[in-house]
């Protein structure tokens, strides 16, 4: 059989099989450039070998195909969508009943195991192997066990030494499970807190968090480790959990809470009461080797796996590592700034809101990667903003209509104050249609999750402007407000200066000059800060780039 996986998928970045080998780990295991203890991350008891029985030659050679790679996150088990056919029928309760064991018997050596969150997996305690397929059915159990061995025959062939006694198998079947459907798999390594293959292996970059562009396996081990963390979220039960883990959690979220309480650029996934609340629960978990803890163990796996994934995305270790939430690992600052000559232009009619927007969604969706905490500060912003924008809407619409209502403004031949009317009405009614559909759309996505949140930005900017196009959506109903109270004192400026007394003219004129240069005054003054904020940036930026080539002349200079 060909030990090479059958795939013609693209991938991004190359997992080569020797990426783990024997050996025990010494120091940090969060970090790749410092190998981590030699306890394992999580534990498991250690069985003696059985043999295993009851396969013929004839069923090994039923495998369809060799099994294919996958990572943790490709486990369908949120997905399965089974179904119980809903009947009236009653069931019986035997007498002196108290095993209540499950009608249909798992086959020995394998376990029937229950996770944390109501899930049934299934365990084989002597190959260690977990997999989600029922193998209470005989077919299925029978392509497990095929496709385990098909497997352990290929690491014997070409890769004796890196299935060490502690590590464990994880299958997926897919496709039809009882007949010719296909199989993938992943080995982990409990030392070094790895998923490793027996092939060569490159992810898709969906499943790698959509982090483009990465080549080194230092970076790449990040992701690893959070699938790693993703298996034993998974597959919590018979395991233990050592107090190195949880220490080592605590000193992680102890720095990500002093991080968000010293700034406000922190990239932690949590927001300063999240972390509280999750450092006081750590304090309850019970560690060591006296009894299994799969609650302990998946509130651990799962906390590990957000802060693992979150040094990924941010390229934690490289040299190009985010060290701020504004920053971008892609595009320098003068790129990120560049606009669409659609936005330069509307910006102007929408009294700057797109620009004010455009920069907010930026700060909260930077790399196309969102963080919890800023998103939903966005979304609360965003919601107290266009809840005013409503009551302001409302407000101008009942002036509008109580205008219309005074005696001689609708007239047979409309005016130039009632047509100024009508269209701070229309103004006013789209300003509110637009805060109530957008505020809808809003609350609804802030149920979501980071990465649903950002699935969904990418949605919504699949569009020839992108993000310029979000941003003068998010900035109609203050832009359509401020037309609305423009149009509103247009018409009555007509009405006041349409009158031919000269006593109403010298009053009302002084004051409506007056109340014009107040109003206008601090539109000239954002004008004028938006001015010199943008020529201080690009001072620093021109600064930075002399300060560099200057740097390069005098390495230059240096090596000669």
């Amino acid at each position: 059989m060909d030990p090479k996986p059958q795939s013609s998928t693209a991938y991004q970045v190359q997992v080569p099989n020797n990426v783990v080998r024997n050996g025990a780990r010494t120091g940090n295991a969060s970090d790749p450039t410092n190998p981590g203890p030699s306890e394992p991350a999580v534990d498991m008891p250690q069985p003696e070998p059985q043999p295993i029985t009851g396969l013929s030659a004839a069923s090994f050679q039923s495998t369809p195909r060799m099994p294919e790679p996958m990572l943790a996150n490709e486990i369908q088990r949120y997905e399965r969508g089974k179904v119980v056919n809903p009947t009236e029928k009653l069931i019986k309760i035997p007498a002196g009943e108290k095993a209540f064991a499950c009608k249909t018997r798992c086959p020995e050596p394998w376990l029937p195991v229950t996770h944390p969150e109501g899930a049934l997996y299934f365990y084989h305690p002597h190959r260690r192997i977990f997999t989600d397929a029922d193998i209470r059915t005989p077919e299925i159990r029978k392509r497990i066990d095929c496709y385990a061995d098909t497997l352990k025959q290929l690491v014997e062939d070409h890769h004796p030494n890196i299935v060490t006694a502690d590590a464990e198998l994880a299958l997926e079947l897919f496709g039809d499970q009882t007949k010719q459907g296909g199989c993938k798999y992943y080995y982990v390594d409990h030392q070094k807190r790895v998923l490793f293959w027996a092939h060569d292996f490159a992810p898709e970059i969906d499943r790698m968090e959509n982090v483009k562009s990465v080549s080194d396996l230092s970076h790449v081990r990040y992701m690893i480790e959070a699938e790693y963390w993703m298996h034993c979220e998974l597959f919590p039960n018979r395991r233990y959990l050592p107090e190195a883990i949880v220490d080592e959690l605590k000193e992680t979220i102890l720095h990500a809470n002093t991080e968000m309480i010293t700034s406000d650029m922190s990239l932690s996934p949590y927001d300063k009461d999240e972390l509280s609340g999750i450092y006081s629960l750590l304090d309850s978990i019970q560690t060591g080797k006296k009894a299994f803890r799969p609650h302990s163990v998946w509130v651990t796996a799962r906390l590990m796996r957000q802060f693992a994934k979150v040094k990924f995305v941010n390229w934690c270790g490289q040299p190009t590592a985010r060290l701020d939430a504004d920053q971008s690992v892609y595009e320098k600052a003068t790129s990120q700034r560049r606009t669409s000559l659609l936005l330069q232009v509307l910006n102007r009619l929408l009294f700057g809101s797109p620009e004010a927007h455009l920069k907010s969604i930026r700060r909260m969706w930077v790399d196309e990667i969102v963080v919890q905490p800023r998103w939903k500060n966005f979304i609360v912003v965003l919601n107290d903003e266009w809840n005013r924008f409503t009551i302001f809407a409302t407000v101008i619409l009942a002036v509008d209509v109580s205008f219309l209502a005074v005696p001689g403004v609708l007239s047979a031949s409309p005016s130039l104050a009632t047509l100024a009317v009508y269209l701070s009405t229309l103004c006013a009614v789209g300003s509110l249609l637009v805060s109530v559909t957008l505020s809808g759309q809003i609350n609804n996505q802030s149920r979501d999750s980071a990465e649903g949140v950002a699935n969904l930005m990418t949605r919504m900017t699949n569009t020839m402007l992108k993000r310029d196009s979000l941003a003068i959506v998010h900035s109609l109903p203050f832009a359509l407000l401020i037309w609305g109270m423009i149009f509103f004192s247009l018409a009555l400026s007509y009405l006041i200066f349409e009158s031919k007394s000269l006593v109403t003219l010298l009053t009302i004129g002084p004051g409506w000059l007056v109340v014009g240069v107040l109003t206008l005054w601090p539109v000239f003054m954002d004008l004028r800060t938006r001015k010199r904020t943008k020529h201080e940036s690009a001072d620093v930026e021109e600064s930075s780039t002399i300060s560099s080539s200057s740097s390069s002349i005098a390495s230059g200079e240096g090596s000669v």
